[in-house]
């Protein structure tokens, strides 16, 4: 699973994360469909509030419903 960032609407590179189904298969599950929208709704559109370079970084979930 990947996430395009975008910084003031131009592209700032690209998040490349590693899943592990087979240690937490629900997990993986319940985030591959919030990255890919698939029931609608999902990350896209969602902001970073904190970011610790070479640490974390953290984003507030964006839903319209």
């Amino acid at each position: 699973a990947n996430f395009d960032i975008a910084v003031n609407s131009k592209p700032a590179g690209r998040i490349v994360f590693k899943l592990y189904d087979e240690t937490v298969p629900r997990t993986t599950r319940n985030f591959r469909e919030l990255a890919t929208g698939q029931h609608g709704f999902g990350y896209t559109g969602s902001k970073f509030h904190r970011v610790i370079p070479d640490v974390c970084f953290l984003l507030t979930l964006h839903v319209d419903v």
